[in-house]
């Protein structure tokens, strides 16, 4: 029988040939004079002394319209801010919870999809959004919604891009059967800690 224990090195076929894309799709997205100086895309010609490749990384500059071009894309999708009415929702109080604050940030719905979901389209080609519920407590189930709301268990988004989706599997209608998030975080809480490490923390999601 095949070992299937769970392995977070694995990626996905299209992850592994897409995955420099998708790097450099970002990088030239928010580049800047680093990502020059240090060579990654200002490589060494064949013929080219060292000291003068050197020379010309340190005289790089930037004039990137990557931005600008998001920008202007996205601010003319939302020159009017988008209205809705769910005045006649039974749901409306837990509606406008999410639209005033849609991950548990402060955000509005709208700035999300404006400052986050829609640049993300335009850099990458696609985006996607996970939308979760924190847990509740530990051995309590609420029954009714308004529990629900006391313990403020609602749902909240998080904007995934491609980078951040390992390994997935999906059905013949193109629907994930499960889906594996990779989220990073840089050093720990403790502020003794100097080492400011990666940690990377693997997700698996499925369909229950």
């Amino acid at each position: 029988m095949q070992d299937k224990k769970f392995n977070p090195a694995i990626r996905h076929p299209l992850y592994l040939a897409y995955e420099d894309t998708w790097a450099a799709y970002l990088d030239f997205a928010e580049l800047d004079l680093a990502d020059l100086r240090n060579g990654a895309y200002l490589q060494q010609f064949e013929s080219e002394p060292t000291t003068a490749w050197v020379n010309r990384k340190a005289r790089a500059s930037v004039y990137n319209l990557c931005p600008l071009l998001v920008s202007v894309r996205k601010n003319y999708l939302f020159a009017r801010r988008p209205t809705r009415h769910i005045e006649a929702s039974p749901f409306r109080r837990e509606l406008a919870d999410f639209y005033n604050n849609c991950d548990r940030n402060g955000t509005n719905w709208t700035d999300f999809l404006r400052e986050q979901v829609v640049p993300s389209s335009y850099i990458f080609g696609f985006s996607e959004v996970l939308f979760d519920v924190p847990s509740a407590p530990d051995g309590f189930r609420p029954q009714t919604q308004e529990q629900r709301r006391n313990l403020d268990l609602r749902p909240y988004a998080v904007l995934l891009t491609p980078l951040d989706t390992t390994d997935w599997a999906l059905d013949n209608h193109g629907h994930y059967h499960w889906v594996r998030i990779r989220e990073s975080t840089v050093g720990t809480e403790d502020p003794a800690d100097q080492e400011h490490a990666q940690t990377d923390t693997y997700l698996q999601w499925l369909r229950d």
